[in-house]
């Protein structure tokens, strides 16, 4: 799930902030399930990069990404309230 809102934010379809609410709102709704974090598949989800990049496009990297983007903008908002 992580990896499709990486690619919802990277083509400014949603913004990190509502990337980062969709997401804690859909691990608060699976919380009782009884299934490991962190599962899901290495496979193709962004198929515009898997041409020239393979292994740009998969579900793994682009969950990094997430996390990554959303870390940035939590951090860049947290600065500029500061100041």
């Amino acid at each position: 799930m992580q990896g499709f809102l990486a690619l919802a934010i990277q083509n400014s379809k949603i913004s990190s902030l509502e990337a980062m609410k969709f997401s804690t709102r859909f691990m608060r709704k699976g919380k009782h399930h009884n299934v490991l974090r962190g599962v899901g598949g290495d496979f193709t989800i962004d198929f515009g990069t898997a041409i020239t990049k393979p292994d740009h496009a998969s579900a793994s990297v682009l969950a990094q990404q997430f996390k990554e983007l959303t870390l940035l903008d939590e951090y860049i908002e947290t600065e500029y309230i500061c100041f």
